[in-house]
Formats: structure tokens, sequence, C-alpha cells
């Protein structure tokens, strides 16, 4: 049995700085420098491009933690780095319409679209904006936010003809909150960066349809109410809807929240932290460890608030769960891939 050592488990610094690290070498050189997005160890230690990732989503988490890191914990980073996964959002971003878009295959135009990836293209022009102070990012984030409406509304959702016009393909997700919701966190904090008051405006819309439909006074969750059982999806609308409410110290939703943690929560995560990557599977080792990064968020934002035990939630999860998690000895991944 396999053993693994250098389990860190103290140390958020070195974690990061790890993380850091990996992130700035996800490239392809084969492919113009775009990002990988697929990553495997085990059976075979292997990065794959994917048609519905790679450009339009990878570039958004990576520039949003990297210049965070750097900026917030004083971790170097790499600036060539920086610039490639610039390169692609700016990439993702300039087919026949102002959404990220993704390729449909490697050789060819972006193609692909799908509301799920919403959220990190706009981490990405957020952190180039807010850390960077990229104005160039922040033109394209303004004309993201009000090219949006042109194509979607929470009354009537996509605009498929005109997607369909456009040789575009629409990729179907499980309803707002695997959609469009997620995308509130970034709203948030490019509107706290540059008070763009479309972004908030669009934020306080999806807001309204979360506690209209989704989070309700129970805090319940059922695959029929919140139509995905995506977790990432649930806890990244979670905590981005813990930001909006934080900016406006809107106790009426902090409410809504809360008793979604204490209840509906409980459903796809344990004492750790650790949740499936889908909401209702059980009995399985496949999770993600964005979810309970998401929880933590959520949870920072509670205990500030005042309710104080959910700091000791977020302990948990860090010390027993996110930190202890990372892969930090790789010593068991054959040096060669078979041939």
């Amino acid at each position: 049995m396999t053993h693994l050592h250098n389990v860190n488990t103290t140390d958020l610094l070195a974690a990061i700085a790890l993380g850091c690290r990996t992130m700035q070498r996800i490239f392809n050189r084969d492919d113009d420098g775009m990002p990988f997005f697929d990553a495997t160890v085990w059976p075979h230690a292997a990065l794959a491009w994917s048609p519905n990732l790679s450009e339009c989503h990878v570039p958004g988490r990576h520039l949003n933690a990297l210049l965070m890191a750097e900026a917030v914990a004083g971790v170097p980073v790499d600036e060539e780095a920086i610039a490639t996964h610039r390169r692609a959002a700016f990439f993702s971003f300039s087919g026949p319409l102002c959404l990220p878009l993704n390729r449909e295959v490697q050789s060819g135009p972006l193609r692909i679209f799908s509301a799920h990836n919403l959220r990190e293209g706009l981490h990405a022009l957020y952190a180039l904006a807010h850390w960077r102070n990229d104005l160039e990012a922040r033109a394209l984030a303004e004309r993201f936010i009000t090219e949006l409406p042109q194509v979607w509304s929470v009354e009537r959702g996509w605009d498929l003809d005109r997607f369909r016009a456009l040789d575009l393909i629409f990729q179907p997700v499980q309803g707002p909150l695997n959609g469009e919701t997620r995308m509130v966190g970034p709203l948030v904090k490019y509107y706290a960066a540059t008070g763009s008051a479309p972004a908030l405006d669009l934020a306080l819309q999806l807001k309204e349809q979360v506690v209209a439909k989704f989070f309700l006074p129970d805090g319940a969750y059922t695959r029929d109410r919140f139509i995905t059982d995506h977790t990432h999806s649930i806890t990244g609308s979670l905590s981005s809807l813990a930001q909006l409410a934080d900016l406006l110290d809107d106790d009426a939703l902090f409410q809504r929240l809360k008793a979604f943690y204490d209840n509906g929560l409980w459903t796809m995560r344990d004492e750790i932290g650790w949740t499936p990557g889908g909401a209702l599977i059980r009995d399985s080792d496949a999770g993600e460890s964005g979810n309970p990064g998401d929880i933590v968020e959520t949870a920072i934002i509670l205990g500030r608030r005042g309710w104080p035990q959910y700091y000791a939630d977020a302990e948990r999860i860090l010390r027993c769960h996110l930190l202890p998690s990372q892969l930090r000895d790789a010593s068991f991944i054959p040096a060669h891939a078979p041939q």
C-alpha cells in the first residue's frame, strides 16, 4: 500500500506557494501556450485539453488565485505565466459574442458556449483589472456585462436563435445555479474594485431569482428544487451570494444562506468539509477541492458577520481536509508514461 510523505496540515502559506507553482506550469507548448484543463496522476500521469473548459475556464481560476496570492500572501508569481493566462482569457472573449468561449477542436475557431464558464471568464477579467490595473481587461469586462443582457435575461433565459445564427454551439446546463448564478461572486468583486453599476445590477437580478426559487427559508436541498446536483455549482453560488450579502449588509439574504449552510449543505458534505462531485453521490472517493474552498469562504464571511461558530468549521476544513489533501509527494507516479 502506498504511503504518502510530506503531508502538510499546518502551513497554509506553503500550500498556497505550491498551488501557485502548479498553476504557472499548466500550458501546452504544442497549442500556442493554451492551458490544459484535465490532469490525472493515476494510473498514468497526464495533462489534456478540454473542448469545454480549457481557454475559457482555466485562466479565470488561475489568474484570480495567483494575483490574490501575490497581493495578499506575498507569494511571488511568474509574470510570463500571468501573461500567458491573460492571452488565453482574451482569446476566449474574442469570438462573435463577448462571452467566454471555447474551441470545439484545438485547430478550430471559438464555437462552444456554456453558461457554466461565465464565473471563470469574469474572474479572469476582474483579477487583471483589480490586481494589475489592466485597463484592457476592465474595458472587456464592461463590454461583457453590457452585451450579456442582449442574449440573456432572468425572464426569458438564453436567446438560442442568436447563438445558432452566429454558428455557436450552445451547451445546456443544469439550471441557473449551474450556469449564470455562479457569476455573482466575480460580479461583486468587480463592483467593489471598480464601482461598476451594471455589474451590481446584474448581481442583484440573479440574487432575486435565487431567493425566489432555490435558497428558501427552510434551507433544504433537493434535486427537484435546485435543478442541479453539481456540488461545485451549489457551493459556488452559496459563496457568491455570501459575498453579495456582505457587500450590501443584507441580513435577509444572510438568513437564507445560513439556513442552507446549517441544513441542505449537510446532504453533500461531511464533518471535515469533503464533498463529492455530485451532491447525491454516496460511497465515492471522487471529490472536488473547490467545493470545500467555497464552504470555507462562506464560513469566514458568516463568522465575520457575527456567527463565530463558523470560524471553527472553516479551521476544521482547512486543517483536516484542504491542507492534507494537497498532493506533495509524487514519488508513486512513474517517471515516464508507459508506451
